[in-house]
């Protein structure tokens, strides 16, 4: 809604957005050097312009100043400690959703590995936003639920998708396995009855730096991991992902680039995203219109 405010007023006024963005990323960037010098933080120089160094224009603009605060803490104990995996979560009180935030080397296939890991540990991802820092490192947010829909909160149950994250990252377990035994046993379940049209739209407009992909189809635990996974393997990094669950209804809006951070404007290439993506959740739409089939033969 920020981002919208001041697009708007800058079409109004006829002033170039690119500068006036840039403009704004400073501003964001004094604020949190006032409270990053200040206690108990006490931010020296040269610390303070290397983590300033790290963000591109939109991560300043792309998130509020408390997590652009925490995000500092959290890059600045990483660097303090071993380790290439850091995570951190966050769940306010009385809030139904708990924030995940995870930072590690970036690399292809990443997103899609830590969403198949909340996927089988029961975590439902209803929001994400992806950063790629000029250090080479990826800063992840995740905002999840549990299957009941409330905060996917308790120190055990934190402890173990932490786990599970690090062992997908690591190679230790395989989510597409994984996932695909979970999706076989539910075939059949109640959620078969339902039936979704799949949709997959390639939007080259209604962004300026990437090219946005909405997916409309049928939801299941693994799907997010199943269409990040697509990507990957398409070649797309993922800048930023939005995801939302209509009852067994699923919308995924992804921001994404080719390989060389440019949008993605071949027909041709287009035109292997859309085939390659309606074929995953056109077989999910099957697998449901199957179930629901050999339901009512039973009956």
């Amino acid at each position: 809604l920020r981002e919208l405010y001041y697009r708007t007023m800058e079409t109004m006024t006829g002033n170039a957005p690119g500068g006036r963005a840039e403009g704004r990323a400073m501003e964001v960037k004094e604020k949190l050097e006032t409270i990053l010098t200040a206690p108990p933080d006490n931010w020296g120089t040269d610390e303070l312009a290397n983590h300033m160094s790290l963000g591109y224009t939109d991560y300043w603009l792309n998130f509020d100043m408390d997590h652009l605060v925490r995000h500092a803490r959290l890059i600045k104990k990483a660097g303090d400690k071993d380790g290439s995996l850091h995570i951190e979560n966050a769940t306010d009180p009385g809030a139904d959703i708990s924030e995940i935030i995870v930072y590690t080397a970036d690399h292809p296939g990443l997103f899609a590995r830590i969403a198949g890991a909340m996927a089988l540990s029961g975590a439902n991802i209803v929001d994400a936003r992806v950063v790629t820092l000029a250090n080479g490192m990826a800063l992840d947010t995740f905002w999840v639920q549990d299957i009941g829909g409330g905060a996917y909160d308790g120190a055990g149950r934190i402890k173990r998708l932490e786990a599970k994250i690090e062992a997908a990252l690591t190679g230790k377990i395989n989510p597409k396995v994984e996932i695909e035994k979970e999706t076989k046993r539910q075939i059949g379940s109640r959620t078969a009855v339902f039936t979704v049209p799949p949709r997959v739209l390639v939007d080259n407009k209604a962004s300026m730096t990437a090219t946005v992909i909405e997916i409309s189809s049928r939801n299941r635990p693994g799907l997010l991991h199943d269409i990040t996974w697509a990507l990957t393997g398409l070649g797309l990094q993922i800048t930023s992902a939005h995801i939302t669950s209509y009852g067994e209804r699923a919308v995924d809006v992804f921001y994404v680039k080719d390989v060389f951070g440019l949008k993605v404007d071949q027909d041709a290439k287009i035109k292997t995203i859309e085939k390659k993506l309606m074929a995953i959740i056109d077989a999910l739409a099957n697998d449901s219109k199957d179930g629901a089939d050999k339901k009512t033969a039973t009956k």
